[in-house]
């Protein structure tokens, strides 16, 4: 699964869990291929790098699931087509702002 393939289908998946993604050169993509990582209790302390290192390796946290559907539910009123709004989110992970 890829991020934009995620994001279309992000009120199947569980608000408590976390996308980690793949960068390509040093940027995510909407192609970007993520797994979905649900924390131990133990696990939600720890660093994301170490997170990474442990469920999936080569991949950066992304975002929270709840908060991407939060940022989807704020863009709502902006009438973007799915690959803006991919866009959107990409850009508020990489940057922790909107655009």
């Amino acid at each position: 699964m890829n991020i934009k393939e995620a994001i279309k289908q992000i009120n199947e998946l569980d608000e408590n869990d976390t996308i980690y993604a793949q960068k390509i050169n040093g940027k995510f993509f909407p192609e970007s291929e993520i797994t979905i990582v649900k924390y131990s209790d133990d696990e939600a302390e720890w660093p994301t790098k170490k997170i990474s290192e442990k469920h999936c390796k080569g991949k950066e946290y992304f975002l929270d699931i709840y908060p991407i559907k939060d940022l989807i539910q704020n863009y709502s009123y902006m009438n973007l087509n799915s690959s803006e709004t991919v866009n959107k989110i990409i850009y508020y992970a990489e940057n922790d702002a909107y655009n």
